[in-house]
């Protein structure tokens, strides 16, 4: 949880969404890593972790807003939502898709020079 933290403040920098990528993209690498180190589904430590980024209040915000600023207002708010959702999921992806790649790597290594 502390690297996921680490990666949305840092990913945070460049915009909202961005710290979302970053701190899935990180989640996603060490959950694979560990899984694979303690011989555990990935679930195990992806589930439990990624509640942190879910943007629930924006959530709120965007409900509150769409009911008593009108549609404008709230559709300002449930882009926001909607892009860092999409920055979770796509950081999911593809950090599970990197460490994946890279395992399997490493292991096609081994197996020809072990």
């Amino acid at each position: 949880a502390l690297l996921t933290w680490a990666g949305v403040e840092w990913g945070s920098m460049w915009g909202p969404w961005q710290g979302a990528f970053l701190g899935a993209l990180v989640l996603a690498v060490y959950a694979r890593l560990s899984a694979l180190r303690f011989n555990i589904p990935v679930s195990t430590i992806l589930l439990p972790c990624i509640m942190i980024l879910v943007p629930g209040m924006g959530f709120i915000h965007f409900l509150y807003a769409l009911q008593t600023s009108g549609i404008v207002a709230g559709t300002e708010w449930g882009l926001q939502v909607f892009m860092t959702i999409a920055a979770i999921i796509g950081g999911v992806f593809f950090g599970d898709f990197a460490a994946a790649a890279v395992i399997n790597r490493k292991n096609e290594g081994c197996s020809h020079l072990c």
